[in-house]
């Protein structure tokens, strides 16, 4: 019953008009968190990759503040026997680190390193706004190989959902075969309510 009352949900959201609230639309940043919260409770990620403490992660950039208000609304949410946890990655992201091509220390080559392996192995779910791209594709190897990319980027590679406008309305296309060969597995509810590009 309430896998199918998530499924309403989901095709709501397909239907609803983005764009400024002063004009009676839904602020785009409300409905991508709503979909990468409802994303996490259609999805069963490989046995073992989810720790003792149940602790489901969705890792973020350098996101807006609205998107980060909108975030912290379903931060520690139920989805099954887990909990959602959001980990912001823009300390790495945000360009504190120096300029790929500076000269660095092996000190401090070691310890970004070791920053950036601590922060992204914990991720279940990443989502890859315009502007974490080209970081996320220099880094891409950090991450767990059974975790979900949900990107805005056509030219993104790993993504396994696609996150794009159409005639003001916010809609995902879903990579199955690349979801599969990660070991994750999908439902078909939410399968069913993927749209190709063109397809609408």
């Amino acid at each position: 019953m309430f896998e199918q009352w998530c499924k309403l949900v989901l095709a709501l959201l397909l239907f609803t008009p983005v764009g400024q609230p002063a004009n009676g639309n839904t602020d785009v940043s409300v409905l991508k968190v709503a979909y990468l919260y409802y994303f996490s409770k259609f999805i069963s990620w490989p046995s073992g990759s989810i720790e003792e403490n149940h602790h489901l992660n969705l890792c973020v950039g350098d996101v807006t503040e609205k998107t980060r208000s909108q975030l912290s609304s379903i931060m520690d949410s139920r989805v099954g026997l887990n909990t959602l946890k959001v980990v912001y990655l823009d300390n790495l992201v945000d360009h504190k680190f120096p300029a790929k091509g500076a000269l660095l220390t092996a000190k401090q080559a070691i310890g970004n390193l070791n920053l950036i392996k601590s922060m992204t192995k914990q991720c279940h779910i990443v989502f890859v706004d315009e502007g974490m791209s080209g970081w996320f594709e220099q880094h891409a190897r950090f991450f767990p190989e059974y975790a979900l990319v949900v990107a805005e980027s056509l030219e993104l590679n790993n993504a396994v959902i696609y996150l794009y406008s159409h005639n003001k309305h916010l809609l995902f296309e879903i990579d199955n075969t690349l979801a599969l060969e990660k070991n994750i597995v999908i439902s078909s509810k939410l399968l069913s309510l993927s749209q190709e590009r063109g397809e609408r």
